[in-house]
């Protein structure tokens, strides 16, 4: 099973933030048409204007952490809409993007829906013994809830399991299968060269080496 836990970021418009929204395609693409002539011209013209704007319109409280994203979201909502700015989706997203950073102390970022998203960085697999198991309405056997109540639960209160991912063959939650450990079933220990067989090799190339700085001697004596 993939045990999914919460993104938390705080953000914060400060200069630096600010500068980084450069890095984030949604934003340089306001000043990109594809457009001719002069109506291309123009479509850029705006675009640069608007990029000019949002960066204007966004240090309206440069000094101020926040560590929940409604807040945030919602002060810059209030502030675009203050400026006339009406903004995108993806150039929403490209702001968050830019002016957030992961904390651990923060509250849990959540979509618009309200659910949590998940940090696909924190991220984790669990293997689970599985027998003839029932099944609850979700679809997840009772051995992976028990597992997950038993060992993840206590450690990561905030964590859940990714009810997304669905056994093609059986419908379940998680994803059925068996390992064969090659290594432990089929190994072969080789066993090691004897040590005058070594000694032989070693000794070789010891002869190897002093005729090569040999002929770089007598070469060196020679020019």
């Amino acid at each position: 099973m993939t045990v999914g836990r919460p993104l938390r970021l705080n953000f914060q418009a400060s200069p630096e933030r600010i500068a980084s929204l450069d890095d984030q395609a949604a934003f340089r693409k306001l000043a990109v048409s594809r457009k001719r002539g002069a109506a291309g011209n123009e479509a850029r013209r705006g675009g640069r204007e608007l990029r000019g704007a949002i960066r204007s319109m966004l240090p309206e409280r440069p000094d101020t952490l926040y560590k929940d994203g409604d807040s945030f979201r919602s002060d810059q909502a209030r502030a675009a809409e203050k400026a006339g700015i009406k903004l995108r989706v993806p150039v929403v997203r490209a702001i968050i993007q830019a002016l957030s950073e992961k904390d651990e102390t923060a509250e849990v970022f959540l979509e618009c829906k309200g659910n949590p998203v998940a940090d696909s960085t924190l991220r984790d697999h669990e293997r689970v013994p599985l027998g003839a198991d029932p099944v609850d309405d979700r679809g997840v056997p009772a051995s992976v809830q028990e597992f997950f109540d038993r060992q993840v639960r206590p450690y990561r209160p905030d964590a859940w399991i990714n009810e997304e991912q669905v056994d093609k063959k059986n419908g379940y939650v998680g994803t059925e299968g068996y390992e064969i450990n090659f290594n432990r079933y089929f190994y072969r220990f080789p066993p090691p060269r004897a040590l005058e067989e070594v000694e032989r090799d070693i000794v070789a190339h010891i002869d190897e080496f002093v005729d090569v700085l040999m002929g770089l001697t007598a070469t060196e004596e020679m020019s």
